[in-house]
């Protein structure tokens, strides 16, 4: 076995098993974050995931490793045909030896298709608790007509048509890639095939994502996991996209795998060590008085400027612990500043991606502050909208299955924009 150092990044190769693999890898090793393992579909590598890991880890935060299966990209050739079971042999034989090898501490799989069914079955027959959870992508669990039928025109396509031009850009083996897949799908025995009993042995929570007009399955293949899943199934069906979401429908996609991520690891101890940015935003003084427009001056500007200026260029909820900007304005909050709360947290909202749970958060708590703000001035009916407005961008940050966000859990976050008393309670977890 090759020696593996995540610092050297790639494309590089490592041993596993006596096959030399090539990978890529982006973002924290995983001494430091959580990683997420990418397993490619039946054509894919390294190099046809384009630029969706680095893009991944940059939602994330976390690190992610791709690796191009024998057969496939610039990785050893295998021996053709493949047996029937070959995505099964490559959940149980390869992986562990892999993970191992890569030094994982704590990870979350995501395969796409053939990918997404290897990762269904090393999760629902290895019990590794090192495993948070599973993002399934166009999985497939059984055969289907249609599915077989677009198998078939992939075949007149590479023998007649210009796939096999097109693959060979991206695999040494053209032939070895195709026909190592192609074949193994279209033998008559293939048709029995069904692995859906992975799904009872899940115990990790899963996200499935599927295109609604996928021509290699159907959304039986989705809703056989939230039929049979003994843990929590987040479902996301993609109008007007095809077998690869994370190509065709790539911000939805990333949203949802961000928000699955926050979700799982929330309370994880291996995410991170407390950063000094709470130790700051706890020692930025607080204004002399709380500004209410048209009858006091404001006071401590330059303390809200200074909170702003400490907003990552990005907020994200896995980072939410170095994220000076947020956790003073949510101090503001707690304290009753709201109009100066209002002035840091916008910098913070500015700075979510568009349509972001952390966004919709952010937005809920500005409503929230605003609301408390006009109450204070009494001006009911204008509290009362707000009210309405954070209480609506609220539920849409929660929707689903998400308990925390941003370090607020959803109880608390709630309770906070659905009133405009002054409890006094408002804080993280």
């Amino acid at each position: 076995m090759t020696r593996f150092d995540w610092q050297a990044g790639g494309p590089g190769a490592i041993e596993i098993n006596q096959d030399r693999l090539e990978y890529a890898c982006h973002g924290p090793p995983p001494d430091k974050k959580p990683t997420i393992i990418l397993l490619h579909e039946g054509l894919g590598c390294v190099a046809l995931w384009r630029d969706f890991p680095q893009r991944l880890s940059q939602a994330t935060g976390l690190g992610v490793f791709a690796y191009s299966r024998a057969g496939y990209g610039q990785s050893d050739p295998v021996s053709l045909p493949r047996p029937l079971d070959y995505m099964t042999r490559e959940a149980v034989d390869l992986l562990p030896e892999l993970f191992d090898a890569i030094g994982v501490k704590r990870f979350i799989l995501l395969g796409h298709s053939d990918g997404a069914s290897i990762a269904a079955v090393y999760a629902g027959n290895r019990k590794d608790a090192r495993l948070a959870g599973v993002v399934l992508i166009a999985p497939h669990f059984f055969t289907e007509p249609e599915g077989l039928a677009s198998i078939r025109a992939a075949k007149d396509a590479y023998e007649k048509g210009d796939l096999r031009k097109k693959l060979g850009r991206y695999h040494r083996d053209p032939d070895n890639a195709f026909y190592g897949w192609n074949t193994a799908w279209l033998d008559p025995g293939f048709e029995r095939w069904n692995i859906a009993d992975a799904i009872d042995g899940f115990t990790v929570p899963v996200l499935a994502i599927q295109g609604k007009e996928d021509q290699y399955g159907t959304l039986a293949q989705v809703y056989e996991i939230e039929k049979r899943s003994p843990l929590p199934v987040t479902l996301k069906i993609l109008p007007g996209c095809g077998h690869a979401p994370h190509l065709e429908k790539t911000e939805e996609t990333l949203a949802a795998i961000q928000a699955f991520a926050d979700t799982i690891l929330a309370t994880d101890g291996s995410v991170r060590e407390k950063s000094n940015a709470i130790r700051i935003a706890e020692d930025l003084p607080l204004p002399d008085h709380a500004h209410l427009p048209g009858i006091n001056a404001r006071s401590g500007d330059s303390v809200l400027e200074e909170a702003k200026q400490l907003a990552p260029a990005q907020t994200r909820s896995r980072d939410w612990q170095d994220n000076a900007a947020w956790l003073y304005g949510v101090r503001l909050l707690r304290e009753g500043f709201y109009w100066e709360a209002h002035e840091v947290l916008e910098t913070v909202w500015m700075n979510a991606a568009p349509n972001s749970r952390e966004k919709a958060l952010v937005q809920a708590l500005i409503h929230g502050a605003n609301a408390r703000l006009k109450r204070r001035l009494g001006m009911s009916n204008a509290a009362r909208r707000l009210v309405a407005l954070s209480k609506q961008a609220c539920e849409r940050a929660y929707e689903g299955q998400c308990a925390s966000l941003l370090g607020l859990g959803r109880k608390r976050a709630i309770g906070f924009c659905t009133t405009v008393d002054d409890d006094g309670e408002f804080d993280f977890q």
